[in-house]
């Protein structure tokens, strides 16, 4: 599980034990400390724009993720990732460099078969756009989430330049009836998760 910006240590760990009490699994947090929220969001759009800026700029989650990554694949089944808010944009470019790294050492095929094995919920995701070989992605913004609706026609029109190495994934929009300024509220999204469907352990 990663999340997103304006969260410190203690917060992203009330997430995570919010969503094992309900769900009964036991989550990996990947921390994804608040630096404040102008380089927050900095280092968000950093990300949308470079995944080598962002992989940079969020290096210590980027890195723990990408070992996280990397054990749950050497082991067998599936590696399933949880991505709220910027969180999305952190897992995306660590996907990236886990790609760029093994086509580098001449294992294009041992990523595909990698690939097929990572499933991904995103919830109130500012990223859209994915490596192409990932195809188990779902994506759910509640109806008025804010960074869902700003960040996708910006990023559907980014796609057109950066060619055809990642796809779109359009955030299914999920009716809310909360105020506006709870749509992108976590602990809405795990309600939505629960009423929708269950997670595996």
């Amino acid at each position: 599980m990663v999340t997103g910006i304006r969260a410190d240590i203690k917060q992203q760990e009330q997430y995570q034990s919010h969503l094992n009490e309900t769900f009964g699994v036991a989550a990996k947090l990947v921390i994804n400390n608040t630096s404040g929220t102008a380089l927050d969001i900095s280092f968000a759009i950093a990300g949308m724009l470079s995944s080598s800026l962002g992989f940079q700029a969020e290096s210590d989650t980027s890195c723990h993720l990408y070992r996280q990554i990397i054990k749950g694949l050497q082991a067998d089944g599936e590696v399933k990732l949880l991505v709220y808010s910027q969180g999305s944009i952190i897992t995306c470019n660590t996907l990236v460099k886990i790609k760029e790294r093994l086509i580098e050492n001449g294992k294009e095929a041992e990523w595909a078969s990698l690939a097929d094995r990572i499933s991904i919920t995103a919830i109130g995701a500012a990223m859209h756009i994915w490596p192409k070989e990932i195809t188990k992605i779902r994506s759910l913004a509640l109806e008025g989430d804010i960074v869902s609706k700003i960040t996708l026609p910006a990023l559907r029109l980014y796609q057109k330049f950066i060619g055809d190495q990642y796809r779109l994934v359009s955030p299914q929009i999920q009716k809310f009836d909360g105020p506006k300024a709870e749509a992108h509220s976590f602990f809405n999204y795990v309600k939505l998760l629960q009423e929708q469907f269950v997670l595996e352990q």
